[in-house]
């Protein structure tokens, strides 16, 4: 085993809890995340996030993205999220 398959191999949890904070600001959000308000549909959550709420979903996105991309189907999957992203985005806004 080379020494970088054993530093990747020793961050993987290091990672994955990351990964796991990065989505914490929805999760822990006293708002809820979707609401219809006078028959729209709104994203509450995401009107209070700040600038480093929004810098950590972006990164654990991106780690997402990068984790998604070598599994098989994964292609289709990050397509789906990036859609929801999408649609997300202009319901909350």
């Amino acid at each position: 085993m080379t020494p970088r398959e054993i530093l990747l191999s020793a961050a993987a949890p290091v990672r994955w809890l990351l990964l796991g904070v990065a989505f914490l600001p929805l999760w822990c959000n006293s708002a809820p995340l979707l609401a219809r308000v006078d028959g729209r549909l709104m994203l509450p959550a995401l009107a209070r996030l700040d600038l480093g709420d929004w810098a950590w979903l972006v990164a654990g996105g991106l780690d997402l993205a990068w984790r998604l991309r070598r599994h098989r189907g994964g292609r289709l999957l990050l397509a789906a999220l990036l859609a929801g992203a999408l649609v997300g985005g202009a319901l909350g806004g």
